[in-house]
């Protein structure tokens, strides 16, 4: 019996290698690389009708970028596709470190605020006191010119003082002749032995002392008229020059303490707009934390926009919004369109405004009408040069959404051209 399995086993095998080399050049024939026809994107559906292939997008975007002028944390994002309505909060970022420099800012701003009406109210004290002065020193002149006028005006001091003088020459001269008189009466008297000679000591005295008086009268009235004159004159003049000085400088302190005053609140108050101006850029800013959206339409993130460049990264809580940095994008709501790229050829044979007809894989092939709206050129790395065919298919139903793929047919025979 074991002697059976084992010729059983035999024939197995050998009928298992004759099968195998019978077959193994056909199984070799079958690894022949086979060919594969890339897919069309232009597809003739039956003459003049081509169709192609194209993904469906939004039609235009409103750009959300980082306002505040510098890099700051998000705290909030609004999820990608959701509806958002004119007005709401879509991103906001962390301003604590603005809310910080804000009120460090106010107290710089308060600062400059006094420093700017200290300098204001220094100019107004120092602009009266000058005022004062200039005006002190003009009454100080009136005084001076006054006192000059008295001395020696018409019937000033001066001019009494020399008619007192020459009243008095004119006493003593008076005096003098009736002492002389009463001294040749007393001589012939005596001569007659009708008085002693003691009268006439007498009476010679009072002569010499008349005639003294009245030298003493005339050389005062010559030093009065003379040296006391231009003396109290010169004494008077210098006063109303000095006086005349004092206004001058008080003018001078007055101009000097006015420049000087407006170049006070000049720089106070350039200071104080440099700290408004910052308080008013830091509020700018904290409110720029919060971003609304302009208008309503679909959130979309940058990464998913069309031709979006650098700007792809990860969009978070707790990621960092570069300045300037496009957050988000608003998408507007039924604007969608197709970017068909087209032959040259075939381009040349359409029009903006031109019918064509859309289908939708997801929508069952359903027809959906559509227009034409631009047409562009686009220059590849490589030839074949082919053009841009951009389509606003309508969607009277609300059914189409971003992503879904059409195919477009293209009626060539409706132009001639553009």
């Amino acid at each position: 019996m074991n002697r059976s399995k084992r010729v059983l086993i035999v024939i197995v095998v050998v009928s298992f290698a004759l099968a195998a080399g019978r077959f193994a050049p056909q199984a070799v024939s079958e690894l022949r690389p086979v060919r594969v026809r890339p897919p069309r994107l232009l597809e003739p559906v039956g003459q003049p009708v081509v169709r192609a292939k194209a993904a469906l997008e939004y039609a235009s975007f409103t750009d959300l970028r980082n306002e505040t002028g510098r890099p700051l944390p998000i705290l909030h994002i609004a999820p990608e596709g959701k509806s958002a309505e004119k007005g709401a909060v879509l991103v906001e970022l962390d301003a604590g470190a603005l809310l910080d420099e804000r009120d460090q800012q106010i107290f710089l701003l308060k600062k400059a605020q006094a420093q700017l009406a200290a300098a204001e109210a220094s100019f107004v004290a120092e602009r009266e006191e000058a005022a004062e002065m200039i005006e002190l020193a003009g009454k100080g002149i009136e005084v001076a010119e006054g006192a000059l006028r008295v001395f020696a005006g018409d019937g000033g001091e001066h001019e009494l003082q020399l008619r007192a003088i020459e009243s008095e020459i004119a006493l003593g001269e008076r005096r003098l002749v009736v002492a002389a008189g009463h001294e040749q009466l007393i001589s012939e008297r005596i001569r007659a032995n009708e008085a002693p000679r003691s009268q006439l000591e007498e009476a010679k005295l009072a002569s010499f002392e008349a005639k003294i008086q009245l030298e003493l009268a005339k050389t005062r009235l010559l030093f009065l008229s003379k040296s006391v004159y231009e003396q109290k004159t010169s004494e008077l003049r210098l006063a109303i020059e000095q006086k005349k000085l004092e206004l001058i400088r008080a003018r001078h302190k007055l101009s000097t303490a006015e420049a000087a005053g407006e170049a006070a609140i000049m720089v106070e108050r350039a200071n104080y707009e440099l700290e408004s101006n910052r308080f008013k850029r830091l509020e700018e800013q904290i409110a720029a934390c919060k971003i609304y959206a302009p208008e309503a339409g679909i959130v979309v993130y940058p990464a998913r926009a069309p031709r979006v460049g650098s700007q792809v990264g990860a969009l978070e809580r707790g990621a960092i919004a570069r300045e300037r940095q496009v957050l988000l994008r608003i998408a507007e709501k039924g604007r969608l369109k197709l970017d068909v790229r087209v032959s040259l050829a075939l381009a040349q044979k359409l029009s903006p405004g031109q019918d064509v007809k859309v289908r939708f894989d997801a929508l069952d092939d359903r027809v959906f009408n559509g227009r034409i709206v631009t047409i562009g050129v686009i220059s590849p790395p490589r030839p074949p040069v082919q053009a841009r065919v951009t389509i606003r298919p309508d969607d009277p139903d609300g059914q189409l959404r971003v992503g879904m793929t059409a195919s477009v047919d293209f009626d060539s025979s409706k132009t001639t051209g553009r």
